[in-house]
């Protein structure tokens, strides 16, 4: 404290500076953690009379490079677009600013705010930066120990490193196809068998490479004889081993790549080979000659003998050198020749032709394999035809994602689209992960949209956008919390039940303002529905003109009974969660509400920034009811006289995209208009479009919604009137709240995930932490229990 103040003397009179501080914690600098750099960054603004307005971190991140430092990335995007709201910029210590190995890289990031009028002030250094000789000389020095530093630590790293190699032990990486990593104390005692990403948990402990199963054994085996014997290509022995059934390594497919690969590995003889390529202080990666590498020999058992090894390295080098002779019009007489014999082309076609040349070599010759193409006149358009749909594909979630982020910003939001993460992070409460779903149709015309499950990433909320025919326009969006997501079949048809349903949006409105309203995906413009539209599009068409039939025989009263259980157990369950999911949100609503009734606590906020919250958020707390079914506009439009086969139009609609039985119509027909669509919803609700649904629902249809209500009501064995009433009469209850927690559950999930997001500003605010542990520790409690990691979300059934 005291250094603080004899090195940058305040003035006596003047007005408060705001200020931003930077925090930096690299992995092997575990010394500087970011509390200690915040307390005393803190000290130095108590001195200086400074705000502190914004805070950028980046914890964990090397300080080599500015790439994968998001908060350095963001702080300089800021200062340079006008978005700064502050004059000054605390760090640390140089070193905190960054060990960049080119000293004029971390000065020319200090110069860019320097030009946005913004200077940056080093509050554990002993010089004021303040562009003076001294000072600048100073700061040069500092920038170069800095570097010097982390050049000195690698070196360290690498001869430690290389030592561990030279003795036998593993320096990370798989184990290899053939081989299993076993886990050894210091003095050598085998402790275990080490499983795909298991790491040893003590410093002491070293790994080896000892021989796998047998079977895997006699493949590694197998794939030598073949590629040195028989004289197999890689791909012909790796197309040889997939159609077997063999799984590679990790259970993935193999490829000319693995397999060249494990011919090549001195693994497979005994050696341990390390440092065959090169990232030292976070460099390009390159390869380094054979001199460079570091060689452990005879350290583990071998699985093929040297001599068998030695061949198979002289074919590869022979393969190389082959091919490096082959001019470039020799390659385009070969592929012109493979396509008088084959009549088409393609990549694996190429691959599996005899010879050495690869589609890998054409790509490298011509840049690509359509203008390897072009160049011997064949039309390759069908082949590349989806590429092109990709290439448009990712351009459009681009705009998307721009769109996205312009909207939030104009209602006064703050969102910034990290590129390297793929996330959209909106007013740093919750980030956003923005896919496009790619349109295909079954055999039978149903539509389905792909969910590639290595899209989800570490995201608050995930965003599908369900393509239309033309995978052009934007048919909807389903806006979900991205652990609920991951639960999605690999293929989404248009409608999913009660999982994901209430998750489909027709705009991003849930996501910029919170928002439903009519923005809830629904069946297109009901309210207009034509019939001869119906008659003319409708893929039911057929069935509504050839007159519609009931089924013959009379449902089962074993039937009726079980389907009734299922059907309710499964709305109660899902009622269930949804209450749950509102109950979560109304804990943090009326816990911030009797927070925000406290003057001290209103003022800690406002001096922390932190007084923005979402929309909905601060409406439920001033006393709004937020989003609700009966909040929500009426959607359930009320079908019109005009029927199609005594079927409304809407309850068509509403089944559209699904296979229905032809009878399930002429079961529809005995409700009335309203009652039709009510049966269609809770079956696509349910999930369970089925004939047995239809007749259970129909059959517990009170009088009073059938087309003729003079019909009297059937009799089933073994239930007498009165349990058949009260069945009757719990379903519709049962139908009218499921309904209702469809509608709203998508929403609330939203909700919820914003109002956890603020809570993350809170908790991760030291000063707020402090006020409430120490005053309202009922709140903080309860802010904890919402906040942490282990936070179970809602469900969507």
């Amino acid at each position: 404290m005291d250094k603080f103040a004899t090195a940058h003397n305040p003035p006596q009179e003047r007005r408060r500076v705001r200020a931003a501080q930077y925090l930096r914690m690299s992995t092997d600098q575990q010394t500087y953690s970011l509390e200690n750099q915040k307390d005393a960054i803190r000290s130095y603004a108590d001195v200086m009379e400074y705000d502190i307005v914004a805070t950028y971190e980046d914890p964990g991140r090397s300080g080599l490079n500015i790439e994968g430092r998001p908060g350095l990335q963001k702080l300089l995007f800021d200062v340079e677009n006008g978005l700064a709201n502050f004059e000054t910029i605390v760090v640390y210590d140089v070193s905190r600013w960054g060990r960049f190995q080119n000293i004029d890289e971390s000065a020319s990031y200090e110069y860019r705010c320097q030009m946005a009028g913004i200077r940056i002030e080093f509050c554990a250094e002993q010089f004021a930066n303040d562009g003076s000789v001294g000072s600048d000389v100073l700061k040069v020095i500092k920038r170069s120990m800095a570097a010097e530093a982390s050049r000195m630590l690698s070196q360290k790293v690498f001869l430690g490193q290389s030592r561990i190699v030279k003795l036998g032990f593993r320096g990370g990486g798989y184990a290899g196809y053939g081989f299993r990593r076993m886990l050894i104390d210091e003095v050598g005692k085998p402790k275990a068998i080490l499983k795909p990403r298991e790491w040893k948990s003590l410093s002491t402990d070293r790994v080896i490479l000892v021989p796998g199963p047998a079977d895997e054994i006699a493949i590694v085996r197998w794939i030598f004889n073949q590629f040195v014997n028989r004289g197999k290509t890689e791909f012909q022995i790796a197309n040889a081993l997939n159609e077997r059934g063999v799984p590679a390594e990790l259970n993935r497919t193999w490829t000319t790549s693995s397999v060249r690969n494990l011919l090549t590995n001195e693994k497979y003889i005994g050696n341990n080979v390390w440092n065959k390529t090169c990232t030292t202080l976070h460099c390009k990666r390159r390869p380094n000659p054979p001199s460079a590498w570091v060689r452990g020999e005879n350290v583990n058992k071998p699985l093929v003998s040297r001599e068998l090894f030695r061949r198979a390295q002289a074919i590869v080098a022979e393969q190389k050198n082959g091919t490096v002779r082959i001019s470039n019009e020799q390659l385009l007489i070969n592929l012109a020749k493979l396509l008088e014999k084959r009549g088409w082309l393609s990549g694996s076609i190429i691959n599996s032709a005899p010879g050495r040349s690869t589609k890998s070599l054409y790509i490298h010759r011509f840049g690509t394999l359509q203008a390897a193409y072009k160049l011997i006149g064949f039309d390759a358009s069908l082949n590349f035809r989806y590429f092109d749909q990709n290439t448009r594909l990712h351009q459009r979630r681009l705009e998307i994602i721009g769109e996205l982020v312009a909207a939030i910003e104009k209602i006064g939001g703050e969102a910034h689209y990290d590129t390297k993460a793929a996330l959209v992070r909106v007013n740093g409460e919750f980030t956003v992960a923005l896919w496009t779903a790619r349109y295909r149709a079954t055999s039978y015309g149903y539509p389905r949209w792909p969910v590639r499950r290595r899209r989800q990433a570490v995201s608050d909320i995930t965003i599908l956008v369900r393509m239309k025919p033309d995978n052009v326009t934007v048919r909807d969006f389903l806006i979900a919390p991205t652990a609920d997501l991951r639960r999605a079949p690999a293929m989404m048809r248009a409608n999913n039940g009660m999982r994901f349903d209430p998750f489909l949006f027709q705009s991003l409105s849930p996501v910029v303002d919170g928002k439903a309203d009519a923005d809830r995906a629904k069946p297109s413009d009901m309210t207009q529905t034509a019939v001869q539209r119906i008659l003319q599009t409708s893929r039911h068409a057929i069935h509504l003109t050839e007159g519609l039939q009931e089924p013959q025989k009379p449902l089962h009263p074993y039937l009726l009974r079980r389907t009734y259980k299922r059907h309710c157990e499964r709305m109660r369950r899902f009622i269930r969660e949804t209450n749950a999911t509102r109950q979560r949100i109304e804990v943090i609503v009326e816990a911030l509400r009797q927070l925000m009734a406290v003057d001290m606590f209103r003022a800690v906020l406002k001096a922390e920034d932190l007084v923005n919250m979402p929309a909905e958020l601060a409406e439920r707390i001033s006393g709004g009811q937020g989003f609700s079914a009966e909040k929500k506009p009426d959607q359930t439009v009320m079908p019109g006289e005009t029927l199609v086969a005594g079927i409304c139009p809407d309850a068509v609609e509403l089944l559209e995209d699904f296979g229905v039985h032809p009878k399930i119509f002429g079961l529809l027909k005995k409700g009335t208009p309203s009652r039709q669509v009510e049966a269609a919803k809770l079956m696509v609700a349910l999930d369970r479009v089925t004939f047995i649904s239809a007749r259970v629902i129909i059959a517990l249809t009170p009088q009073s919604k059938l087309a003729d209500p003079s019909i009297p009501r059937k009799q089933f064995f073994g239930i007498d009137a009165d349990t058949f009433e009260g069945m009757e009469i719990e379903f519709a209850a049962l139908s009218r709240e499921f309904l209702d927690a469809n509608e709203c559950l998508g929403i609330w999930s939203l909700e919820l995930v914003a109002a956890r997001g603020y809570l993350h500003r809170l908790m991760d605010n030291l000063k707020v932490v402090r006020y409430l542990a120490g005053n309202h520790p009922s709140q903080f409690e309860t802010f904890h229990r919402m906040w942490s990691p282990d936070f179970e979300g809602p469900a969507g059934g």
